[in-house]
């Protein structure tokens, strides 16, 4: 969700004369709005919301297959992000003017690789818990 507010490109004209940044929000034609940056906001509002209540009560499959959902969903936006920012400063870049990609598009692949490798731990996790709950209540297992 931080990496929707930080720079997601910089741009630079001549030799420190004038320098400009925008993030997730501005990225739209003409520096219009994006809805990449509402997007990626809305979905950490969303995984921290999972995540408290997989705190609070007993999390089930269902939690962490959204999770899963949600990582992925975040780094798809943040690598097409990443070409589409990369492709545009090759192209507009001139000996003028300097586009480099900013650091917030980074921030968001490391939260999304994030919220993969927390809901991976918690589905095993749940598993472990299940097959251990089957095995005291002498159910067969069959996922072993």
């Amino acid at each position: 969700m931080i990496g929707s507010f930080v720079p997601w490109d910089l741009q630079s004209v001549g030799p420190g004369l004038y320098s400009l940044d925008r993030n997730g929000f501005q990225l739209g034609n003409h520096f219009g709005l994006s809805f990449d940056g509402f997007a990626l906001s809305g979905l950490g509002v969303i995984s921290m919301l999972i995540a408290v209540i997989a705190r609070r009560k007993a999390v089930g499959i269902r939690l962490i297959s959204a999770e899963l959902g949600i990582g992925l969903g975040a780094l798809a936006v943040a690598v097409e992000e990443i070409q589409r920012a990369s492709q545009y400063a090759r192209s507009a870049s001139s000996p003028l003017l300097a586009i480099h990609l900013g650091y917030g598009l980074w921030i968001v692949v490391a939260g999304a690789i994030a919220v993969e490798a927390a809901a991976v731990c918690g589905w095993f996790w749940v598993t472990k818990r299940i097959v251990q709950l089957r095995r005291q209540s002498g159910v067969r297992n069959t996922v072993e």
